[in-house]
């Protein structure tokens, strides 16, 4: 589930996860979220979308803009997918395909810490594109990589490029039973506006 949400960004902070064995499959490597955003991604995108908030808003009579950005964001904005943004930053698919039959087989041939390594720089990238995850703790790491690149990162959603105001938010939690707790990632996971 997608969902999307308007807010002040604020500096991401340093956050090293610790895993406790006790809720981790996978074994105790940590997840080193928390770097530093990077900025100044799809400015072409940003283009595109702050002309047609304009020429949507001077047609508008109230002069209401959140009015004519909602309606470019949800009714104007191009059709793509969190996939082909990531690659447009440079982001390929770690699994080197979207069939999830081959792409959980290529992951049982990997070490646990590259698993772990090409998660992390999945959940990274999403974040520098405005893109976060929530409920993701009833899945091993071995698991979402996989759901994401062949699943979820490949649902249709509108292009909406990074920014302060806009955030994506892709829930988890209800795919899956949240006392089926396969990692303990979630607490850690970049956020909207830097960890409160």
């Amino acid at each position: 589930m997608q969902g999307y949400s308007f807010n002040a960004a604020q500096p991401q902070k340093d956050t090293a996860m610790k895993i406790n064995d006790a809720h981790s499959s996978v074994g105790c490597y940590p997840y080193f979220f928390g770097r530093e955003r990077r900025t100044g991604l799809r400015l072409e995108a940003t283009g595109i979308r702050n002309r047609g908030i304009l020429n949507l808003f001077k047609d508008r009579t109230d002069g209401d803009m959140m009015a004519a950005t909602l309606e470019w964001d949800f009714n104007h904005a191009q059709v793509t997918t969190n996939a082909a943004q990531l690659r447009e930053i440079g982001m390929e698919n770690p699994l080197g395909t979207c069939d999830a039959e081959l792409a959980q087989r290529r992951v049982g041939e990997m070490y646990s810490d590259s698993i772990r390594s090409h998660l992390v720089e999945t959940i990274e990238a999403l974040a520098d594109l405005g893109i976060y995850l929530l409920g993701t703790n009833g899945y091993d790491d071995g698991e979402l990589l996989v759901m994401l690149w062949t699943n979820t990162l490949q649902e249709p959603v509108r292009d909406l490029p990074p920014s302060c105001m806009v955030s994506e938010y892709i829930d988890f939690s209800s795919k899956r039973d949240p006392a089926a707790m396969a990692a303990d990632r979630d607490q850690f996971l970049p956020r909207a506006g830097g960890r409160q």
